[in-house]
């Protein structure tokens, strides 16, 4: 038994070396040095671009916009507004080939200074735009009868839980955005990231945060369809404009 764990281990171990190795092998080809030159984001530009000028919220009133640092570094909030209803939107896009999602959300929890609980994760899903080539090229999808393309659904996986501070109580969904969907963990987009780069590809990001004030020790299941329906809709704009 003993034999048996070790073999499983050094297997393990071996795979995971293969993975990471693997990732550099067009780099090298190429003649670039992997570990100094990772493939090029193609969407970088929109991505910094986004960081200055943030996006329009279909069905949301952005009231005001201002860039604000947490764990030094800089996020550009959205204050929304639908009827009486204010929500927060905080994007973190990558600004660099290097850069990599890492603590992200422990920035936000420490810039807003909130006791967290009641969390939990929440899964749903955002129509994929119907032209985007990547997507195309992955999947081998077709055409339907009447010559469109047939509708893709991006699966999301968000973070939500409830923050509480002396003034307010907040329900709060995070989630790292990428260009066929989401995920809250940092790892994910490690993995899908070296995965990418073994065809010479990368894969973009944006951290999101949304802040919806609710009524004091409120339950965060009644304020989840709202501040869901938000995060579809930003997760389809991001998709459409930043990551096209």
């Amino acid at each position: 038994m003993l034999k048996q764990s070790s073999l499983l281990r050094i297997l393990l171990l071996l795979l995971l070396l293969l993975l990471l190795g693997g990732a550099n092998v067009p780099s090298y080809l190429q003649g670039i040095k992997p570990w100094k030159e990772p493939p090029p984001v193609p969407e970088l530009k929109k991505l910094q671009a986004l960081q200055g000028n943030g996006i329009k919220v279909s069905g949301w009133e952005t009231v005001n916009q201002v860039t604000i640092e947490a764990g030094g570094r800089k996020w550009l909030l959205h204050e929304l507004r639908q009827d009486n209803q204010v929500a927060l939107l905080l994007l973190r896009a990558q600004r660099g080939s290097t850069e990599q999602p890492q603590v992200e959300w422990m920035d936000i929890n420490g810039y807003w200074r909130w006791k967290s609980d009641s969390e939990i994760r929440t899964k749903f899903t955002v129509e994929i735009p119907a032209a985007d080539p990547r997507f195309l090229e992955e999947t081998g999808d077709i055409k339907a009868e009447t010559g469109d393309l047939k509708p893709q659904l991006a699966l999301m996986e968000a973070r939500y839980f409830r923050g509480v501070t002396r003034q307010q109580t907040y329900a709060i969904m995070q989630w790292y955005a990428f260009p066929d969907g989401g995920h809250p963990k940092a790892s994910r987009w490690f993995w899908r990231d070296r995965l990418y780069q073994i065809s010479g590809k990368r894969e973009p990001w944006v951290a999101v945060c949304i802040i919806m004030p609710i009524e004091p020790l409120g339950d965060i299941e009644q304020s989840r369809p709202l501040i869901e329906s938000l995060a579809k809709t930003v997760q389809a704009t991001l998709m459409a404009e930043a990551f096209k």
